[in-house]
Formats: C-alpha cells, sequence, structure tokens
C-alpha cells in the first residue's frame, strides 16, 4: 500500500446468485501489514455491501492517477 499514496479504487464482488457487483471508492485505508487489513466504507443496503458479506469477501482494485490501469490487489475477507 506504501505505493500507491491517493487514487481511485474499485471494489468488487459477486452475490449469492452469481451476480458481480462493485463500486468506486476514493477512501482506501492500510490499517496493518501484518495481518494485510484494509479499511474501505462501503453504503449501508448497497448490493456490494450485502454481496460482500454474503459471500465473505470482496476483491480491491486501484488505479493510479497516470492512468495506467488497475492494479489488483488480493481477496480480502469481509468483516
Amino acid at each position: 500500500m506504501s505505493g500507491f499514496p491517493t487514487g481511485v479504487c474499485v471494489v468488487t464482488g459477486v452475490d449469492g446468485m452469481g451476480a458481480p457487483r462493485g463500486m468506486t471508492v476514493s477512501s482506501l485505508c492500510s490499517v496493518s501489514l501484518d495481518p494485510p487489513t484494509l479499511l474501505v466504507c462501503l453504503r449501508a443496503g448497497s448490493q456490494t455491501l450485502a454481496a460482500a458479506l454474503e459471500r465473505g469477501g470482496f476483491t480491491v482494485g486501484a488505479g493510479r492517477t497516470h492512468g495506467d490501469g488497475l492494479r489488483q490487489f488480493r481477496t480480502w475477507p469481509a468483516a
């Protein structure tokens, strides 16, 4: 995360029916390195939050300001 000072992130997941869900977020924080933990705020009632909680995880993609596309992080367990 130290190589990603700012930018836009995309949080994605798949709901119980297999439909993709996702949203952009402008605030993402690294909480700890061990274990690797991220903090991201998802709107209550959003389909992305429901999918993350239902399936127990989500994926974060981070875009850089230079337009070089998304860099995908790992899948994170939903807490």
